[in-house]
């Protein structure tokens, strides 16, 4: 809440004077539409009071409170809205537009790092929980997704591969033909580079385990990795798979918190790991080397939401459809016609 109020004082009184066009406080009304699904759109909201809740194909899958953002998976990432936005109460919050950010940026004004460094947090703190409600569901409905895998306590269980083997890899060049990086400064690539081992895994080896310290984030150069959420002892979730060019792994580290799931190597793997160590260093660094590596890393994981939200609106309404099979009822809707999970829950 600090960085949020040093933010909001740079933004509406202390920033350059263009800024005031492009910052604008808003009042928060019940039922209204703040950002449509497929959209063009890369504002940002941050909400002061209220509720909005986000949905996608008209499930809602998350909500946003006070202190939180609304839009930050767009901010630094593709501009396409990912998610409606629709107020649940009345409320206040402001709009950023992104040109504010980069007028702020190009002044060298301190609240540009706040602003990205809040993105990141937001953009973080909102796929764990999108990984963690999957993870629920996938165990709740028995979802297609989850098959068996075979050996799947033994292959996460392994300890071979939570290191890997080192190998010689042009680290700078890897990072300069990665799509996801493209616009980062050469010098901010240097820097990133710098701070990243190269390892590679062999099939099935486990780059990472559920439940351990999250100590790096990945950068996959080659090869398939499996993110695997165990269910019972020989079962296992695939929640994604993801291939060259993907960061996994970021969301724990840069959370702080335990891993969610293992990571596998489908085939023989390749990454550049940073660990947390240095990307601490790199998240209070106020350089313009490490502002670009907060936006790419941001705009990197941004990726991730919308296979996330896909997958988790999939899974809530097979979850609604089993408990109004178990209710032998019509569900209930919402003012919006739409089914309220919650009053399903209840009705159990």
């Amino acid at each position: 809440m600090k960085d949020i109020g040093a933010l909001l004082r740079a933004l509406l009184f202390e920033g350059p004077t263009e800024l005031q066009e492009l910052v604008q406080p808003v009042e928060l009304s019940y039922g209204v539409v703040l950002t449509q699904e497929g959209e063009e759109d890369s504002t940002l909201l941050l909400v002061d009071q209220g509720e909005v809740s986000l949905r996608r194909s008209g499930i809602e899958v998350a909500t946003a409170g006070p202190g939180e953002l609304v839009g930050e998976a767009e901010f630094f990432g593709s501009s396409e809205r990912t998610l409606t936005a629709r107020s649940v109460d009345h409320g206040r919050g402001v709009l950023i537009e992104r040109e504010a950010y980069d007028l702020l940026h190009q002044a060298g004004h301190p609240a540009a790092a706040v602003l990205e460094r809040l993105v990141l947090a937001q953009v973080v703190q909102r796929l764990r929980r999108y990984f963690v409600r999957i993870a629920e569901l996938v165990r709740e409905t028995g979802a297609e997704r989850e098959v068996p895998v075979p050996g799947v306590r033994e292959r996460v269980a392994t300890t071979l591969g939570l290191w890997g083997s080192r190998t010689d890899v042009d680290r700078v060049e890897a990072l300069r033909s990665n799509p996801r990086l493209a616009g980062v400064p050469a010098d901010a690539l240097g820097v990133l580079a710098a701070s990243m081992t190269a390892r590679s895994y062999r099939e099935g080896q486990a780059i990472c385990r559920a439940g351990e310290p999250a100590t790096n984030l990945f950068l996959l150069l080659q090869g398939m990795v499996e993110v695997v959420v165990s269910t019972d002892l020989d079962r296992g979730g695939t929640v994604a798979c993801v291939g060259p060019g993907s960061v996994f792994g970021g969301v724990s580290m840069i959370a702080g918190q335990p891993r969610m799931a293992s990571c596998l190597a489908v085939d023989d793997a390749e990454v550049l790991a940073l660990d947390a160590r240095h990307w601490n260093e790199l998240l209070a660094d106020h350089s313009a080397a490490a502002s670009a590596i907060r936006r790419a890393v941001a705009s990197a994981l941004s990726h991730q939401t919308l296979p996330a939200v896909i997958q988790l609106a999939s899974l809530e309404e097979t979850y609604r459809d089993q408990l109004v099979t178990a209710l032998g009822a019509p569900p209930p809707r919402d003012d919006d016609g739409e089914t309220s999970l919650l009053d399903l829950a209840f009705r159990r």
